[in-house]
């Protein structure tokens, strides 16, 4: 193994310039002058996001969660794969009892990220609430938390929230 690792390593050197190569991945210029640049149309879009989003922010952390959901929602119109911004508008939505916008925000978000311990366990906890009004559906929600440990064994909650499903 040890021959064929520098094997690979000294071949990647040898055609790294070639043409005929086009697995080698080429260097990147990281100086600030040589960066590529973004449209102004484009700049703008992004800062514009970035503002509202960090306005959301303020908002639900401040707990007015009606109006955190409002510009989350202009977020998502600016940039709708946002992780955070679906993320934190399915918990607005949740809070706000909109239980299927809720989901959907987070099914998006797994959609987007398949690794997203967070959202399968947001729609298991979703499944399992037995908030009025929430769907119920135990396997479901099993399925959901038991997919997010998978995801994030450090997350110690997701175990507990099995237990009370089990039961």
């Amino acid at each position: 193994p040890r021959r064929k690792v520098s094997w690979c390593f000294w071949m990647g050197l040898l055609f790294a310039g070639c043409e005929s190569a086009p697995d080698v991945p080429q260097p990147v210029d990281l100086r600030p002058d040589a960066a590529p640049t973004a449209s102004a149309a484009e700049r703008e879009r992004v800062q514009q996001f970035w503002r509202v989003y960090r306005r959301a922010t303020a908002l639900r952390v401040a707990g007015d969660v009606e109006q955190a959901k409002v510009f989350l929602d202009s977020a998502l119109t600016i940039n709708p794969d946002h992780l955070d911004a679906l993320y934190y508008g399915g918990n607005a939505a949740y809070e706000l009892g909109q239980f299927k916008d809720a989901e959907q925000r987070w099914r998006r978000e797994v959609e987007v990220n398949e690794h997203s311990a967070r959202a399968h366990a947001q729609i298991g906890m979703l499944y399992s609430s037995g908030q009025h009004g929430a769907p119920i559906d135990l396997e479901l929600a099993r399925q959901q938390l038991e997919a997010a440990h998978r995801l994030n064994r450090a997350e110690t909650g997701l175990l507990i929230r099995l237990g009370v499903v089990a039961l």
